[in-house]
């Protein structure tokens, strides 16, 4: 897929593996990610990971919103908490 993309816009594909690394740096960080791909929404997920299951996402989006750093902290952490009550569940079996 990112090579069809690079073929389209290189200067596009640079900033689209930018953000992606930005994004990866934030879950690494706070265990959740924000971006706003597009104008007045705001999408933040974090992933669920357990050994031996595919990697998952919970993700929020919200719309007509300004994206904000105090708006994406406090909907990751309302992530973080559903993400670890899922694992755990998932862990009991």
């Amino acid at each position: 897929m990112l090579k069809l993309f690079r073929r389209r816009s290189a200067a596009a594909t640079k900033a689209l593996l930018a953000d992606i690394r930005r994004s990866i740096s934030s879950v690494q960080r706070d265990g959740y990610c924000a971006v706003s791909w597009q104008p007045a929404v705001l999408a933040v997920a974090t992933p669920i990971v357990l050994d031996g299951l595919p990697v998952y996402a919970l993700n929020m989006s919200l719309q007509n919103v300004e994206r904000s750093d105090a708006l994406a902290s406090e909907l990751g952490a309302y992530l973080n908490a559903f993400a670890a009550k899922c694992m755990e569940v998932l862990r009991s079996g």
